[in-house]
């Protein structure tokens, strides 16, 4: 599991650093922690639910979330940023509105120990009220991919969903080379998971929305 998420990393490092191949640009780095909170219940396929049952759901619960960004500016105003972050969030599931998480079903114990992660390439527009002003806001928009792992998933099929993801965030410069950087983030997708074995779909295709707030600092780089 750590290997997958580490190759996810660099895979999306790769794809930001490469513009700087051909063009003389400026960079950031950053590192962040935060609280990932996702806003969306999956609904169980009503023809899978037990004897008894008229209702279950999973949820992912907040968590404290880390992670870094790497950003590479090609104008004081332009940029593009990859970033990816990790959250140990585990899973929220209910019968009925009662939390099933550890109890036995069909002879099995249900597991709800799980992680999520999250990872993007964004356009970035920067503002700063005054050419010399210390204070910048910032709006970003891209392609981002989640992805779920853990015991509540070791069975499922279909954990990782491509995202689109929108961001607003400011910083503050504390010197030239240094910035107090906060964020706020949604991932907007389409979520799906299956069966792994029998490929069955537990649900139908729903909207989901998970939001990040973040807090870190960046370091300017090539200034």
């Amino acid at each position: 599991m750590i290997k997958k998420v580490w190759s996810v990393a660099l895979l999306l490092a790769v794809l930001v650093a490469s513009p700087a191949l051909a063009q003389n640009v400026t960079v950031d780095v950053s590192g962040f922690g935060g609280f990932y909170l996702p806003v969306t219940d999956f609904k169980f396929a009503d023809e899978l639910l037990p004897v008894g049952v008229t209702e279950a759901t999973a949820k992912q619960k907040a968590a404290f979330m880390f992670g870094g960004r790497l950003g590479l500016w090609f104008s004081r105003t332009f940029g593009v940023e990859g970033e990816f972050g990790y959250a140990l969030s585990d899973i929220e599931a209910k019968f009925d509105g009662q939390d099933i998480c550890g109890q036995l079903i069909d002879g099995e114990v249900f597991e709800c120990s799980a992680n999520i992660w999250l990872g993007s390439v964004k356009g970035v527009l920067q503002y700063m009220p005054q050419s010399d002003a210390k204070l910048t806001l910032r709006l970003g928009a891209g392609v981002g991919a989640v992805g779920r792992t853990g015991k509540a998933f070791e069975e499922a099929d279909g954990t990782t969903d491509i995202a689109g993801v929108a961001d607003v965030g400011a910083s503050f410069d504390v010197s030239p080379l240094v910035a107090i950087r906060v964020d706020a983030e949604g991932y907007f997708y389409s979520l799906q998971i299956k069966d792994a074995s029998s490929g069955l779909e537990l649900g139908d295709s729903q909207f989901a929305a998970d939001l990040a707030f973040t807090g870190g600092v960046t370091i300017k780089l090539g200034r």
